[in-house]
């Protein structure tokens, strides 16, 4: 089974993609400087605490407290899954949050289906509902397959559905070429709202780091169909200690779609620290 290889490396990245639950419970604190070449600037900070309760009773042993936060916009969440993400506000650019309680139904190595209610944490908290399928598949020829499709529903927004459809091979004992899709269709996006993600991830295990190099576009299909942003970046990430504390680096060149000046040439940078416990064991040749 080539799954182990192809999502560790990938992983190495702190990403939640739409595998299995983890075993355990996982807490991720990130914070970022971003400047670009048009004299922008922006500080961020995002949390996520994905904790499986104790198993004191049988029927909560698979129930899970999932906690998520940001003080500001992901600047690049149109070319990622939190596109879809029903706790987020699509619209809203400063600090938002949100509590949910999530119930896995079905779990097994490659299947899991999950359901959740939660709020975010607002002056007036507004409610949310999800129902999540997330399927792994070997297609052959060493390429694996991993789709997730979520659908749900805010009392303010309407009703939606998210879905994602990732691919990976292995090229090497360290490196994994990736290509990501997702799209978003809710009562409130511009029609289909999509991205897609193409690159390849190299780890070196002697540097306890990795490199993520890749290409992204995104757009969607109303009023009319068009790309919305392209994107090229690199992520130079090193784990400083036992990977729980990594640190990256992020170049990029985009090229966005601005409403009133059309399509422009961005060139950003972005510094980013990470502090993430996912109950894993750190890997012989990556601890310090």
């Amino acid at each position: 089974m080539l799954g182990g290889l192809v999502w560790d490396v990938d992983s190495y990245f702190g990403e939640e993609r739409p595998k299995d639950e983890p075993a355990g419970s996982v807490v991720r604190w990130r914070t970022e400087w971003r400047a670009d070449d048009r004299r922008h600037t922006g500080f961020r900070t995002s949390a996520l605490a994905d904790v499986r309760l104790p198993q004191a009773q049988r029927w909560i042993s698979q129930t899970r407290l999932v906690f998520e936060g940001e003080s500001a916009a992901d600047p690049q969440r149109p070319y990622n899954e939190s596109l879809g993400n029903p706790g987020f506000s699509p619209s809203l650019r400063a600090e938002q949050a949100h509590l949910e309680l999530r119930q896995v139904l079905v779990k097994s190595p490659r299947t899991s289906f999950d359901v959740g209610a939660g709020i975010q944490l607002r002056i007036l908290p507004d409610p949310f509902v999800q129902a999540r399928f997330r399927q792994h598949l070997d297609l052959g020829a060493r390429f694996e397959a991993r789709f997730g499709q979520t659908l749900f529903w805010r009392p303010r927004d309407g009703a939606g559905e998210a879905t994602v459809l990732d691919f990976a091979r292995p090229l090497a004992s360290h490196t994994v070429a990736r290509w990501d899709n997702g799209a978003t269709l809710s009562q409130i996006t511009s029609g289909l709202e999509w991205y897609s993600d193409l690159g390849v991830a190299q780890e070196v295990p002697s540097l306890r780091a990795a490199v993520w190099v890749a290409g992204a576009m995104s757009g969607h299909t109303r009023p009319q169909g068009e790309v919305t942003g392209y994107r090229l970046y690199t992520r130079l990430r090193r784990d400083l200690w036992r990977r729980w504390l990594f640190v990256e680096l992020e170049p990029e060149l985009a090229w966005p779609l601005d409403p009133v000046l059309g399509r422009l040439r961005v060139f950003a940078a972005t510094i980013r620290t990470e502090v993430l416990f996912d109950g894993r064991t750190p890997p012989a040749d990556l601890a310090p």
